[in-house]
């Protein structure tokens, strides 16, 4: 009975949210309204998480009472139906922590001048978006030549001790990797010794990355054959075929795998040159003397040859 109009009145509404409390939805009221019945549809921003919902005892959810543009817009949580809005709704939110798990290859070069390190490192957040990287174990004596991005581009950075800071794209998505390589140079102590056939150790330091569940990768270990170069300790970590590893730009010719943290110390030596010689001799026995010709043919191997010295009998 009577005259029934219907009017529909959508508000928007900016209310500033305090992750430490709970939020209130905002309700509008109606003047003379005797009943206010239907649904209202959560957004949550991709780096908070919802931590409880209370409302009345009749709200139930129910997705399908969203709008289809909610539903489909980016950080859709849920919809909740109402017959009558008897309570307020109040919402907890907390800052979603991003969940970072990284991988970290590890190109070591072995020098007779020094050490080159070249980790690539990649971030992956499993949820959450802000995130700030560090690299942190870093050794004092190591110098940082360069760090690059995914597209060879310099990144700049900032080293603070034995960490390294430096910007990420705003908002990297969860599940896309973010990717870092970063060249360094090391000079053990005793390294110079190299070129007087001493022997020098020196540690291959894991860089840490804050916040990152794990880290997993391979380490590989490339020296010319002037050099003579062998693990000292090595755990946590796996011994490796390193050919197979070519494919992802990693060469030498000792390789493991790591699942975790690891300490890798290691020696080196120059070898001694290995000569070989190859000699023909031609004689013609003359009168009064002996006249010889002849030829040497030298090979040499396992390090370079600074010079020869080949000493006669004294009577020739």
């Amino acid at each position: 009975p009577g005259t029934r109009r219907e009017a529909t009145l959508s508000i928007q509404l900016d209310v500033p949210v305090d992750p430490a409390k709970p939020l209130v939805l905002p309700t509008p009221q109606a003047d003379a309204a005797r009943r206010a019945s239907g649904a209202f549809t959560l957004l949550v921003a991709p780096d908070l998480r919802l931590r409880s919902l209370l409302a009345g005892p009749l709200t139930t959810r129910d997705d399908a009472a969203a709008p289809g543009a909610l539903a489909a817009a980016p950080g859709f949580f849920g919809a909740w139906a109402f017959p009558v809005l008897d309570q307020a709704v109040e919402v907890t939110l907390e800052p979603l922590r991003a969940k970072l798990v990284t991988t970290q290859d590890t190109q070591v070069t072995v020098g007779v001048d020094a050490v080159t390190l070249t980790r690539h490192v990649s971030f992956t957040a499993r949820e959450g978006t802000a995130f700030s990287p560090t690299l942190g174990g870093l050794p004092a004596a190591e110098q940082v030549e360069r760090i690059s991005g995914p597209d060879g581009a310099t990144v700049p950075f900032r080293r603070s001790g034995d960490t390294l800071l430096f910007p990420t794209p705003a908002g990297p998505a969860p599940g896309v990797p973010f990717d870092v390589t970063v060249l360094t140079r090391l000079v053990p102590d005793g390294w110079t010794g190299l070129r007087e056939q001493k022997l020098a150790t020196f540690a291959v330091a894991p860089l840490t990355v804050a916040g990152a569940e794990k880290t997993s990768g391979y380490v590989a270990v490339a020296f010319d054959d002037s050099l003579r170069v062998a693990p000292v300790k090595a755990e946590g970590l796996e011994p490796r075929d390193p050919r197979p590893l070519a494919a992802a730009g990693l060469t030498g010719r000792l390789a493991w795998f790591r699942l975790d943290a690891f300490a890798l110390e290691l020696s080196a030596q120059r070898r001694t040159p290995r000569i070989d010689a190859e000699v023909a001799v031609q004689a013609l026995p003359l009168l009064n003397s002996l006249e010889a010709e002849g030829r040497v043919r030298f090979t040499v191997s396992q390090a370079p040859l600074r010079a020869l010295r080949i000493a006669f009998p004294p009577e020739t």
